[in-house]
């Protein structure tokens, strides 16, 4: 209730004129007047192209001046013209956000066509102005994932600077040039980020060789995914393992198929090597599919032992930094051990083109490598599946004895 203090005297008019604009000033003083400005658009910036994989899109301005003490709440309109007679969405009420800035997703719209969209603020007493127009396009486009090809499944990987492999995204709609960013990290969560790169597509299949060394002995992370610098796919990932080692890359095969890029499915549990005996024990050993040796279906095989070793500390070596690989003997289902020795061990490859392999006689101390395959000696003969275990680097036991 509004009250006005009138004398109990007779005024002349002008005394009068007075005591009525006293009274209507004390009424207005119980709600001082609100100013308030308009919102700023900033997100998604004017002229924008979206794609329509990366909805829903958020839109988000800088908050309206205001002299009120309360903050006002914002209305948010998309219209698919700049006179906004057709509505594609509308956001009323919504609170102003922290730092200088309002925010609001809405829901998907269709694609393949422009938007425009703008914003108000308001009070309890007061609208302000619209904001200016801007305008953003949802692109009719879309890249999937690349798929990580190699090292993957936790594979091995004996080099600092392993080749990072996807197929290429699957596209639809109008796509551009693509690129690929490779990135890799010590966790999933890719925090931080210890090797990064983008790379032009490839023909079929894109590669990445890291510009520095990776950490050894460790799993590591590593994901990609491709964009026109408009879409933008979702990251494709994998994970492997490296270890100090042979770089499988420089090794010379000198018997059986060369296995640096069949499928590494098992893992190495334990080696034994003494007692006149070679052991090797894998997790899938018993596993792999058998076939029948040279034919024979009373003789079946699961794969072969393989092993590596190098010039500059064989006995016969030439003093050069170079390994040599080769399938050897094989195992039947399940088994583990061979009688072999080190002064034995040669005679599985007997051509004079198995050399060095042919003269080996690993020593006491001698760096060397051993792993297990499916049929890998006369490949593609009696071929199975094309799988190997991880390649372990060790050294012969002294004694004969591991």
């Amino acid at each position: 209730m509004t009250t006005c203090f009138r004398p109990a005297v007779y005024l002349f008019a002008a005394g009068l004129a007075l005591a009525g604009a006293a009274c209507e000033k004390s009424t207005s003083t119980t709600g001082p007047s609100v100013t308030l400005g308009v919102p700023r658009p900033l997100e998604p910036p004017s002229n924008a192209l979206i794609a329509d994989g990366s909805q829903p899109v958020t839109l988000v301005v800088e908050n309206a001046a205001t002299s009120g003490s309360a903050a006002p709440t914002y209305r948010f309109e998309v219209a698919t013209d700049d006179r906004f007679a057709t509505s594609a969405s509308v956001r009323d009420g919504v609170p102003q956000g922290s730092g200088g800035r309002t925010s609001v997703t809405i829901d998907r719209l269709t694609a393949g066509r422009a938007y425009y969209w703008r914003a108000q603020a308001k009070d309890a007493a007061v609208t302000g102005g619209y904001s200016a127009t801007s305008r953003f396009d949802i692109i009719a486009a879309s890249l999937g994932e690349p798929v990580p090809v190699s090292p993957v499944n936790n594979a091995t990987v004996n080099e600092a600077r392993p080749t990072f492999i996807v197929t290429n995204s699957l596209r639809s709609g109008s796509v551009g040039s693509v690129s690929y960013t490779f990135e890799v990290s010590e966790n999933a969560t890719y925090s931080p980020v210890i090797s990064s790169g983008t790379v032009a597509e490839q023909a079929g299949q894109t590669r990445f060789v890291p510009g520095g060394d990776l950490p050894m002995d460790r799993v590591l992370y590593w994901r990609a995914r491709a964009s026109d610098g408009t879409v933008t796919s979702g990251w494709g990932v994998a994970s492997f393992r490296t270890e100090s080692g042979i770089d499988l890359k420089k090794v010379i095969w000198v018997k059986g198929a060369n296995v640096v890029g069949w499928a590494e499915t098992s893992r190495i549990t334990a080696v034994r090597i003494g007692g006149g005996q070679i052991c090797v024990e894998h997790t899938k050993l018993g596993v792999w599919p058998p076939v029948p040796l040279f034919g024979d279906p009373s003789t079946m095989a699961e794969g072969n032992f393989g092993f590596c070793a190098n010039t500059k500390y064989m006995a016969n070596g030439d003093g050069r930094d170079q390994w040599y690989c080769a399938a050897a003997f094989w195992n039947r289902p399940g088994q583990s051990c061979k009688a072999e020795t080190a002064e034995t061990l040669h005679d599985t490859w007997y051509l004079p083109s198995e050399e060095p392999m042919r003269s080996w006689v690993p020593r006491p101390g001698e760096p060397f490598a051993i792993y297990m395959t499916t049929p890998a000696r006369f490949w593609p003969d009696m071929k199975t599946v094309d799988e190997r275990t991880n390649i372990v680097l060790m050294t012969w036991p002294a004694g004969g004895v591991r």
